[in-house]
């Protein structure tokens, strides 16, 4: 308990003279620095008048309820940005510690190779893998040892999973802009913004796939899908633009949709759409699961 939570519970002793010398002088310390300490004594001094009355029933003092309740919510909802921004902080040491590391050093390899190919399609291809494999390993009992103990606070999954999500998903936003913006010594700046294009938006959707897959198959399960995925699309342009494959392998219907399937990932606004329906459905799953645990626990 806090030395001034400890004081607010002594002022109604101190009004009426229960507290020793020494406690009192403490009180009095503490209320001539605490106008919130000050509020709360004069309200209880409102309601001593009252009772100490010639047996009158006592009267609440006018506006006694409606100034407790405004002290009661001020202290349940603290300002936004600093509450999101305390939940961000708490957040960071309980997100599985090789993932900063193992990303800043995938992310650094690609950078590497790129720059030796000079080929720009080494990050459009590393950067959304290496970000969904990192979310799906954001969240449940096999990333988060001290899950249930995490269920116990006052901060609901759904924050959680969003404060980790932004850390983790910004992380590598990041880091991939780093490694795009590093080959600027050989390409253009246009060709830079078709590079950030080609990654950005397939990255957001893997990502979100990553983390409605790892709340219900398990977290490996959620990076082998999102991987077969981004990998099959590469493997669909190379089968269209192989003539001998197409003719062979490949009949009319089969080659409309292997590129169909390719020109999906080229579309970025129907990704980003895809990603936000999905992240919205991941965290209704997960207040849902949280509301059947609680029901099963009781």
């Amino acid at each position: 308990m806090s030395r001034h939570s400890e004081i607010n519970d002594l002022l109604p002793f101190y009004l009426t003279g229960e507290l020793g010398l020494e406690q009192s002088r403490e009180v009095e310390e503490h209320l001539a620095a605490c106008p919130q300490c000050q509020d709360s004594l004069a309200l209880w001094k409102a309601i001593a008048r009252p009772v100490r009355g010639a047996g009158a029933p006592p009267t609440p003092p006018a506006g006694l309820v409606s100034r407790s309740l405004a002290v009661a919510r001020a202290r349940r909802k603290p300002p936004l940005l600093p509450h999101w921004m305390a939940i961000l902080r708490t957040q960071i040491p309980l997100v599985r510690r090789e993932i900063w590391p193992a990303s800043a050093a995938i992310m650094a390899l690609g950078y590497l190779l790129a720059l030796i190919a000079q080929n720009t399609g080494v990050i459009q291809l590393v950067a959304p893998l290496v970000a969904a494999a990192c979310v799906a390993l954001l969240y449940g009992p096999e990333n988060d040892p001290a899950e249930e103990l995490v269920l116990t606070t006052p901060t609901s999954p759904v924050q959680i999973l969003l404060a980790r999500l932004v850390l983790v998903f910004g992380y590598n936003l990041i880091l991939a802009c780093g490694a795009s913006l590093g080959l600027s010594s050989f390409i253009s700046l246009g060709a830079l913004t078709a590079v950030i294009q080609s990654w950005l938006a397939p990255m957001t959707f893997l990502s979100a796939c990553a983390v409605l897959l790892s709340l219900n198959l398990g977290s490996l399960n959620a990076i082998f899908i999102t991987y077969m995925a981004w990998i099959g699309q590469f493997i669909a342009v190379k089968w269209i633009q192989s003539p001998e494959l197409t003719g062979v392998y490949a009949p009319g219907e089969v080659a409309y949709l292997l590129q169909r399937y390719a020109a999906f990932w080229a579309s970025s606004p129907l990704l980003f759409g895809l990603s936000a329906a999905i992240l919205a459905v991941a965290f209704w799953s997960l207040r849902f699961q949280g509301a059947r645990n609680t029901s099963l626990s009781s």
